[in-house]
């Protein structure tokens, strides 16, 4: 979990999980008031630095193909894609959207 501010708030969080040699981000969060200022990032590499102390190999995660801001950030931090799901994601109103599946060697 992130905090940032005075008094100290939530600003963000990540939620991840290690099998084997193996780690992958479920979720991640910024606030909106608090994005576009290096948390998502910050929390990125912290569970990267947690997974690899842990003996993890690979860092996984999937992210919606026009999720374009998580995309800039995740190449950024050096994830490459490794695969799609097509038609993954199904929201009401709107055609199914493919899941980038993505991964970074640790």
């Amino acid at each position: 979990m992130a905090r940032a501010g005075e008094p100290p708030a939530t600003a963000g969080f990540i939620l991840g999980r290690l099998i084997a040699d193996e780690a992958e981000i479920l979720t991640l969060g910024v606030c909106e008031n608090w994005q576009r200022r290096g948390i998502g990032q910050r929390l990125v590499e912290a569970l990267g630095r947690a997974a690899r102390k842990a003996e993890a190999r690979r860092l996984y995660l999937e992210v919606a193909a026009s999720n374009a801001t998580a995309l800039r950030l995740y190449q950024k931090l050096g994830f490459a894609e490794i695969g799609r799901r097509k038609g993954y994601y199904e929201r009401p109103g709107n055609p199914p959207e493919d899941a980038v599946n993505l991964a970074l060697a640790l």
